[in-house]
């Protein structure tokens, strides 16, 4: 619930019907007060929610036109119960600052606000950069991190650094199957530094772009690794072309 569209609903939004003109629109809105300004909800005559007319549109809009007219119903609205990640996505997909939330049969609950969604977009961002780091949680476990007993400290960190330690145990397995070759060539031995720049170095492009990914795009983690593994294939496929040379 804390983490759904229902959490960050809006209401009373502005609201008009269909055969509305904008000038009337306007005039009704004139000394109203609403929780959320940024669009305007296109009801049909059955009170369903037909499209939106962002207040933009609707300021330059000529004062006899109907808001059918101006009303945008590809713009896309969620349920409330729509994950929150996914309602930001879904405002950066359309272009709007606001998302409508409508009910099963299409009747207008409110809207998520612009506030909410870039407060959305901050704590996703925060949250994913803290179980990269190995903090869950949110913001009192980082101070907890900083704040508690080395014990505790070490408690949270060593899961992923055992991690990181199995992959190095990995790679040194790899390394150790190339040992005859290094005994008859040591000049092998001088391209070692640059593959562990190179392999720290695409390891902290691909954290970046996951963690900025996962912030404002929502897709299932299989596709993410995927194209990250696809991504990582071809960049050292390129610098093994450029590298033979001077090997």
């Amino acid at each position: 619930m804390t983490e759904t569209a229902r959490a960050h609903l809006a209401s009373p939004v502005p609201t008009a019907r269909s055969s509305d003109t904008a000038g009337a629109v306007l005039a009704a809105l004139r000394g109203a007060a609403f929780a959320c300004g940024e669009l305007v909800c296109v009801l049909d005559d059955a009170g369903r929610r037909a499209g939106v007319v962002p207040i933009g549109a609707l300021l330059a809009a000529p004062a006899d036109a109907p808001m059918a007219s101006l009303a945008r119903a590809d713009l896309a609205a969620v349920a409330p119960d729509t994950d929150q990640e996914h309602v930001a996505a879904t405002a950066r997909a359309n272009g709007v600052a606001a998302v409508p939330v409508i009910d099963g049969e299409r009747r207008l609950l409110g809207v998520v606000p612009a506030m909410a969604i870039v407060d959305v977009l901050r704590r996703e961002h925060v949250e994913d950069l803290h179980r990269l780091a190995g903090i869950s949680d949110g913001d009192g476990n980082a101070r907890r991190a900083i704040e508690d007993s080395p014990w505790r400290r070490a408690r949270r960190r060593l899961p992923w650094l055992l991690v990181g330690l199995g992959g190095s145990a990995l790679a040194t397995g790899v390394v150790a199957r190339f040992e005859p070759a290094l005994e008859r060539s040591v000049a092998l031995a001088f391209f070692m530094p640059a593959i562990v720049y190179l392999a720290d170095a695409i390891g902290t492009q691909t954290e970046a772009a996951a963690v900025r990914g996962l912030s404002l795009v929502h897709q299932p983690l299989k596709r993410l690794l995927a194209g990250e593994v696809a991504t990582g294939l071809i960049i050292g496929l390129v610098l093994a072309l450029i590298a033979l040379p001077l090997a």
